[in-house]
């Protein structure tokens, strides 16, 4: 299921690009899950960072990812998933975002806590500005999201400068 996941991760994202470094935006998820691969080894969570964005940031729906991966699977992406412009402006958006990550499970966590990982470096090299509200707020979420990966959420939180 880890290579189903990677090769539907890498054709939903396409032809997009990280908005920093340009490189295919795929590249992202495949370290978010070499992340988990090398600190966590567990087959679902690996399952789950090849997906983390594909419904946020592509045309798959949750409705998608269960067809193909079943409904654990697509619930966890869907906590992983930032609420659309409909909850309102980016502060509500976030607002609502952690209240479901504070309350999700070790997996989901700990995806997330790799995800930030990966995020924060090229953020903080590419848009210092950005990474200042970015870091933030992470660092807020951090305090309150502690379930996942031990080891993970001590380099997360490293990453954020706590």
């Amino acid at each position: 299921m880890i290579e189903q996941a990677k090769y539907f991760s890498i054709g939903c994202h396409g032809n997009q690009r990280r908005k920093y470094t340009h490189e295919p935006y795929w590249r992202h998820p495949e370290a978010v899950a070499k992340i988990i691969e090398k600190n966590y080894n567990v087959n679902d969570a690996i399952v789950v960072a090849w997906l983390h964005d594909v419904v946020e940031d592509t045309w798959a729906t949750c409705f998608d990812i269960q067809f193909h991966f079943g409904e654990p699977i697509a619930f966890y992406v869907s906590q992983l998933t930032m609420p659309d412009h409909s909850y309102g402006n980016r502060e509500k958006r976030i607002a609502r975002y952690n209240e479901i990550l504070i309350n999700s499970c070790e997996l989901v966590q700990t995806v997330k806590y790799a995800d930030l990982i990966h995020n924060t470096s090229s953020i903080e090299k590419h848009d210092p500005e950005f990474s200042k509200i970015y870091l933030k707020e992470k660092r807020q979420l951090l305090e309150v999201m502690t379930k996942g990966n031990s080891d993970l959420y001590k380099i997360a939180r490293k990453q954020c400068g706590m």
